[in-house]
């Protein structure tokens, strides 16, 4: 049976260049999910927060834990990503975002689009709450209708607490009043473009802020330069354009790992272009050897 979308919701996507609340998985899934996190987090303890956060859950986490995989995979979000841009779905990334209670951690008014080597807007990204989503946790919040006005001018901040990859936000300010709170009961979802303006906030709650966003985007949409890594949800691409990364078969196996490190590795590189020496471009050994 499908879970796609209704017309007046594809619509109201088309408007405002989002659509939310959405039912991904259900509240005890999600709870099994965050417990999940807590075993990775144990698991990889000889990381410090920063290594673990950025560099094993922020590029390609579904390559790693078969939990985020299935997930990303999930047909109740991949029917309604399928009526926005096609039966064709590839994953282009996913992260898993952690807001700690009392955590300075925020995201500044930013386009995802920014850091994408990419040509083409049919890209969609998930955002999947594993934990309530609210005001006070450091929910999304977006600018309805700002998709519209297609790419605007960035600056690279690299600012301690911004939990960008390169600390990006718009260059120029904007006026927010019509900013929408995007609150998220665990396993909820949102879905915005790739083109929304959007931000969050620091975490002043007592709980932890958990959320998992898979970026899909259609093989119409294609890399600047060459070639891309990308996961095949659905539907079929060119695979001259597109190599296909394989699904976990375990969480962090070996050859969970190399795939990995391959992946992202292209990832990071495209995603620092420009910024190759600041510290947050390094790559870590993800594995306790």
């Amino acid at each position: 049976m499908s879970m796609g979308l209704q017309k007046d919701q594809v619509a109201a996507f088309r408007r405002d260049g989002f659509l939310s609340p959405l039912r991904a998985i259900s509240g005890e899934e999600a709870a099994a999910a965050v417990g999940a996190i807590e075993n990775a987090e144990a698991r990889t303890a000889h990381l410090d927060r920063s290594e673990r956060d950025h560099k094993l859950f922020r590029f390609k986490a579904h390559l790693l834990f078969i939990w985020l995989d299935r997930i990303a995979h999930h047909p109740a979000i991949l029917d309604k990503v399928e009526n926005l841009i096609g039966p064709d779905i590839l994953i282009w990334s996913s992260s898993l975002f952690i807001k700690e209670p009392g955590d300075p951690g925020y995201f500044g008014w930013h386009q995802d689009s920014y850091t994408y080597e990419l040509e083409g807007e049919a890209l969609v990204t998930a955002w999947v709450a594993l934990s309530p989503a609210t005001v006070a946790s450091g929910a999304m919040r977006f600018l309805p209708g700002s998709h519209a006005n297609g790419a605007l001018t960035h600056r690279d901040t690299f600012d301690a607490n911004s939990m960008g990859s390169r600390g990006e936000e718009l260059a120029n300010s904007i006026d927010d009043n019509g900013a929408v709170d995007i609150v998220l009961s665990p396993g909820e979802f949102s879905l915005h473009h790739v083109q929304m303006v959007h931000e969050s906030r620091p975490n002043v709650s007592d709980a932890r802020r958990i959320g998992y966003a898979v970026r899909y985007l259609s093989p119409s949409t294609r890399p600047l330069q060459g070639s891309a890594s990308v996961s095949l949800a659905r539907g079929e691409a060119d695979p001259a354009l597109w190599r296909f990364e394989p699904r976990p078969a375990a969480d962090l196996d070996d050859a969970a790992l190399a795939a990995y490190a391959q992946a992202a590795g292209e990832r990071m590189t495209e995603t620092f272009k420009g910024a190759d020496d600041h510290e947050r471009a390094q790559r870590v050994d993800i594995r306790n050897d």
